[in-house]
């Protein structure tokens, strides 16, 4: 009788060792799969995402004939697809954050628009990453722009319409732009929360190096005349919850 219970004893340990050991090796290959480089989630025509990507370049162009993304986190390119702002997108939430490619061309370029090409990729997204978009207000820091010195500032007086830009190392230049332009491409560069309170139409030429927040905010101050607060201040934000 003891031996026969000390045989189902062993059998039973010889068992669960074996299944435990099939879980493990489960498991192992879940993450294997979850980290295969240039694992392709959609290849169609005009849609291209690839998660895992092995690209040493970053690289974003967003307007209504392409959308390209490459070198960036989800995150990071959610940031850049959800809103105008990044630093008005807020994530949260555990979650696997794969360096991404992709790439989408409307059939229509005619017919097509920057929000809704974005608005496109993100439901793509969506199908494979499981998460949620929602509007929310947070108190968030956000760097007031309350005054400039005007004998520092020559206002365009020509007829152009659009705005360039130039990119010299880190020294940026930035032609025909509103205050409130200016700072609305800063807010993107530096990722963070800018409020223009000064009311001028006007469009000017800047230069400004894009080093780190605090550097823009002297570079500004010093060559422009600018004066900043920093303060915190109820913010429309999108709320990312994976």
């Amino acid at each position: 009788m003891k031996r026969n219970l000390f045989l189902i004893t062993a059998l039973s340990a010889i068992f669960f060792f074996a299944c435990n050991g099939d879980k493990s090796a489960d498991g192992n290959n879940k993450a294997e799969k979850e980290i295969v480089p240039n694992h392709e989630l959609v290849t169609t025509e005009g849609m291209t995402i690839i998660e895992n990507s092995e690209t040493d370049m970053e690289w974003d162009m967003i307007s209504r004939s392409k959308i390209k993304i490459e070198g960036y986190t989800l995150d990071q390119a959610l940031k850049l697809l959800i809103g105008n702002s990044p630093a008005r997108v807020v994530i949260e939430g555990e979650h696997h954050n794969p360096i991404m490619e992709i790439s989408y061309e409307p059939i229509d370029v005619w017919e097509s628009s920057e929000e809704g090409n974005k608005q496109i990729v993100i439901d793509s997204l969506q199908k494979y990453f499981d998460f949620e978009i929602s509007n929310e207000t947070r108190i968030m820091e956000v760097i007031r722009i309350v005054d400039f010195d005007e004998t520092l500032l020559i206002p365009r007086d020509d007829a152009s319409l659009g705005t360039s830009s130039k990119k010299t190392g880190k020294l940026v230049e930035y032609k025909n732009y509103t205050l409130e332009g200016l700072f609305e491409v800063l807010e993107q560069e530096l990722n963070v929360l800018f409020s223009v309170e000064i009311e001028d139409d006007n469009k000017y030429d800047f230069k400004v190096n894009i080093v780190n927040i605090d550097k823009v905010l002297q570079d500004l101050s010093d060559t422009y005349g600018f004066k900043f607060i920093t303060e915190t201040q109820d913010t429309e934000i999108y709320l990312v919850k994976f």
